[in-house]
């Protein structure tokens, strides 16, 4: 959506529907109720030196009440 936000090298990033506002995903990322609804897209942020990164990330998305 042309937003810009600043975060580390291979950070978690995520948005909610195809039009969603990116947000970096956190051990412990809560919301309180999403803004937006439909499918929930995670990226890994891509490294400024043009680097691809390496590794793995185990989510675990729980719904609270």
């Amino acid at each position: 959506n042309g937003t810009t936000i600043r975060v580390s090298n291979g950070a978690l990033l995520g948005k909610i529907g195809t039009n969603g506002a990116v947000f970096v995903v956190g051990g412990r990322y809560k919301v309180a109720k999403p803004y937006d609804s439909g499918r929930l897209y995670l990226q890994v942020a891509p490294n400024s030196n043009g680097v691809d990164s390496s590794g793995s990330y185990k989510v675990k998305i729980t719904q609270g009440e």
